[in-house]
């Protein structure tokens, strides 16, 4: 197993052609943020690799070299196809958000069939006294120039509890950072195709997840 490599914004590109660079035998010019250990490592883990599965956010797309990082990625997954089942998985919509309504269908009441996170998000109208709290997702990303101004002036509070520096969680009122679920504990997620699948953490957490974290505001909140 690879260990970990956290890349910095913009150098998902760089990676991409140093490990293509790699995998035809020669010596790349640039590494992004990753070590180059670490780039050798990974080229060497796929190069061995029976199946290949790479997971695609929207995160690589915000800036200018969307397109480039995906024809980098779409090229080296037809290079490696060459040799092993390598396939390209980009998620469908943001945070696992259908996983979410799965959730909720499972364990609670909510009629939320035929819904989705972003509509739900538009139609609110923040209203003074409200509080939202943000459960792995970034809901901020979603709401009007409208909305935003409307929960200032009704001083709306923000609960963000992620895993992720995302806009939602740098915005928040009280921000809490968790654990990874399937990285550093053990969790359940839904694939695409609805399917259950129980995620096994890797590595020692050093925070609690995102239940835990629950669990803990419901005892303090005597819910």
């Amino acid at each position: 197993m690879c260990n970990e490599a956290v890349l910095k914004d913009g150098d998902d590109l760089a990676l991409l052609r140093a490990l293509r660079t790699l995998l035809n035998g020669e010596k790349p010019e640039e590494y992004g943020t990753v070590k180059p250990k670490q780039a050798r490592e990974l080229a060497k883990a796929l190069e061995e690799g029976l199946y290949i599965a790479f997971f695609c956010g929207r995160g690589p797309f915000y800036g200018n070299d969307g397109k480039k990082f995906l024809k980098e990625m779409v090229n080296l997954v037809a290079y490696l196809n060459e040799k092993a089942n390598c396939v390209l998985l980009p998620l469908a919509t943001d945070f696992n958000t259908m996983g979410f309504y799965h959730t909720i269908l499972r364990d609670g009441d909510c009629d939320v069939l035929g819904k989705s996170l972003m509509y739900d998000v538009r139609d609110w109208k923040p209203r003074k006294g409200d509080v939202v709290i943000g459960l792995g997702s970034d809901f901020i990303w979603f709401l009007s120039d409208e909305q935003k101004v409307r929960m200032k002036t009704k001083d709306v509070k923000v609960i963000s509890i992620s895993s992720y520096e995302t806009l939602t969680h740098v915005n928040s009122t009280v921000a809490l950072s968790c654990a990874m679920a399937g990285i550093e504990v053990d969790d359940l997620a839904y694939r695409l195709d609805s399917l259950p699948v129980k995620l096994k953490g890797i590595r020692k957490p050093m925070l609690p997840a995102d239940w835990e974290i629950l669990e803990r505001l419901k005892i303090f909140l005597k819910i």
